[in-house]
């Protein structure tokens, strides 16, 4: 999981660099933050931000339904509190089994066209 979490960083990373995309990257980013059950810490997968909005970006092998739950309930609030800006939660996923609600075909695609909800991309390389 982590090889294939550097790809899409490191692919990011490069459409930023060749001016594709506008944004700032962060990988593996640390948040320290308090809710109802005390302190706690996380870790986001990757974030990208823009002058609108956060993508928050949480990379699996093969897709999975339980992800929705932390990047809805826990990194969600967390990020927009921190970045005081909309976050965008999209599951990057090189394996799909079947083909689940909210594809989308490319980042840049919901750059564009700016939606939330559970938004999965379907990422195999460059």
């Amino acid at each position: 999981g982590l090889t294939y979490e550097t790809h899409v960083g490191r692919t990011i990373r490069d459409w930023i660099t060749r001016g594709e995309i506008i944004g700032t990257l962060y990988e593996g980013q640390w948040f320290y933050f308090e809710d109802n059950n005390g302190y706690g810490y996380c870790q986001t997968d990757i974030l990208l931000e823009t002058n609108s909005f956060i993508f928050i970006l949480e990379c699996k092998l093969t897709y999975t339904s339980w992800a929705w739950q932390q990047l809805r309930r826990l990194y969600k609030p967390v990020v927009e509190r921190t970045f005081n800006k909309p976050s965008i939660t999209i599951q990057v996923c090189k394996n799909i089994h079947y083909i689940p609600g909210g594809m989308i075909e490319s980042l840049a695609q919901v750059m564009d066209n700016p939606k939330d909800g559970l938004l999965t991309w379907h990422f195999l390389g460059r």
